[in-house]
């Protein structure tokens, strides 16, 4: 960890529900220049219908076969993608043959979900676009500039929730999104207890009002603008603040959330643009002040997605188990025996060379650097400690993308132009796990924290209710 040592600074910003070849995946094909080290999409493109025609990547569905095609516009697209526990094991779609995942089965699984679309005039389904650069500049510019982990994997083969949770405690409680989420023992609790300098930044609702009785505390933390703040804070913070925390996270604001009215999390079928904004907004602070630039050379941002969303990816999962809950405790439910598919994964930093780093990651490699670069006994946790000694596909650390022993001179961000953007009316109906979670978290923080919700959401509408809790 010699280089990383050099990291004064970590921010995390976690995206929603992308896979990398959905992302990231043009960067190896010729078309769009052809980076042969990154493990993305290669092959043919069909002169007919533009489809790759790696026969690897045939989704066979319907009495069809559905390929990867290159998208260059961005679209809302027609539906949310599947992504449970269940859905995430039939893409995969494990092969006794060969003992090994093939993953073919995006399409069946999609159509599955949505029937509607299964008719004998069926189309390309939304889980074989794969965006093209032109599609998500800002995160094609970084990209280019920066490294991309082309080996980072969703820690569990299930939806949003639990791989948020081992994002942030390294273990889940839940195998499933759910409506009630439990308040586990986060990176920030561990951070308190070590005495090392955290804070939140959430561009509306903070998640972590859907943990339990955490809310509270959410609330009264940005009432005196302590470790939980509005993004709005962010760059007055690191561009003028002489003391900024070493560890920070980033939230989007969620389109989850009923009272959302301009999400940016880029959670389908949302369009890409407001989260390429926000991506924007965060690289363009790091240039605002000379304070922020010595703080930036410093600094190492990772920006990564929760899990695949549902969309192909050709890379087979990393034969990585993670039991149920903690170390110990009581199991809820079945191991999972391999991590989910790959996400789009970029380190940014003045410390790290543009290119690739080929090592596997996932979302605890954050975890496992933060206690190297930060605690005295240089650990994060036993769950994150005995996953990153699993036999085989070895598990890296984070901080092991830090390549270089004096910052380098990077790019100033261009100028993009403008973005999609979408508005949504305030107070929407809950009918997901998800969207639940978050009505419930407000429901809740209404009846706790009345004054400290007004303040930080003014805009909160108090008329909504929910199915009972």
């Amino acid at each position: 960890m010699s280089n990383a040592s050099s990291i004064d600074h970590v921010i995390m910003v976690v995206f929603e529900n992308r896979s990398f070849d959905h992302l990231l995946g043009w960067m190896s094909h010729p078309k769009y220049g052809g980076a042969g080290a990154i493990e993305g999409l290669t092959g043919d493109l069909d002169a007919g219908t533009g489809e790759l025609a790696n026969p690897a990547y045939g989704n066979p569905a319907l009495l069809n076969t559905f390929r990867p095609f290159f998208a260059e516009a961005d679209e809302t697209l027609a539906t949310d993608l599947p992504h449970g526990r269940g859905e995430v094991h039939t893409q995969m779609a494990f092969t006794q043959v060969t003992n090994t995942f093939s993953m073919q089965g995006f399409a069946a699984s999609y159509f599955h979900q949505n029937p509607m679309q299964a008719g004998p005039s069926a189309t390309r389904p939304d889980c074989m676009r794969m965006l093209a650069p032109s599609a998500a500049p800002v995160t094609a510019f970084l990209a280019r500039n920066y490294c991309v982990c082309d080996h980072w994997f969703t820690p569990i083969p299930t939806d949003t929730h639990p791989n948020r949770m081992m994002a942030l405690a390294g273990y889940s409680e839940i195998e499933g999104t759910s409506s009630l989420e439990p308040d586990e023992d986060l990176v920030f609790d561990w951070a308190e207890r070590k005495g090392i300098p955290w804070r939140v930044y959430s561009d509306d609702f903070s998640y972590m009002m859907c943990l339990g009785r955490r809310g509270v505390d959410v609330l009264a933390q940005r009432a005196i603008n302590g470790s939980y703040r509005s993004f709005s804070s962010f760059a007055r913070d690191y561009q003028f603040e002489t003391k900024f925390p070493a560890i920070t996270l980033i939230e989007p604001a969620f389109s989850d959330d009923p009272f959302a009215t301009e999400p940016n999390d880029n959670h389908p079928p949302l369009q890409m643009g407001p989260g390429e904004s926000f991506l924007l907004k965060i690289y363009n602070v790091f240039f605002g002040t000379r304070l922020a630039r010595e703080r930036f050379a410093k600094t190492l941002l990772l920006v990564y997605y929760d899990e695949h969303g549902g969309f192909f990816d050709h890379v087979p999962p990393l034969a990585v188990a993670t039991p149920s809950g903690r170390t110990g405790s009581k199991t809820k439910w079945p191991t999972f025996t391999t991590t989910g598919p790959r996400v789009p994964a970029i380190a940014v930093s003045p410390l790290i060379d543009p290119g690739v780093f080929k090592g596997n990651l996932d979302h605890t490699s954050v975890l496992r650097f933060l206690g190297e670069r930060f605690a005295r006994d240089g650990l994060y946790s036993a769950e994150v400690t005995a996953r990153h000694a699993t036999p085989g596909p070895e598990l890296r650390s984070a901080g092991d993308v830090v390549n270089r022993a004096t910052p380098r001179a990077v790019p100033s961000p261009p100028n993009f132009g403008g973005f999609a953007s979408v508005s949504f009316p305030s107070g929407r109906a809950a009918i997901t796990d998800g969207q639940l979670a978050f009505l419930h978290a407000r429901m809740a923080a209404q009846q706790d924290s009345t004054a400290d919700l007004a303040q930080a959401h003014p805009d909160h509408f108090f008329g909504v209710t929910a199915s009972p809790l």
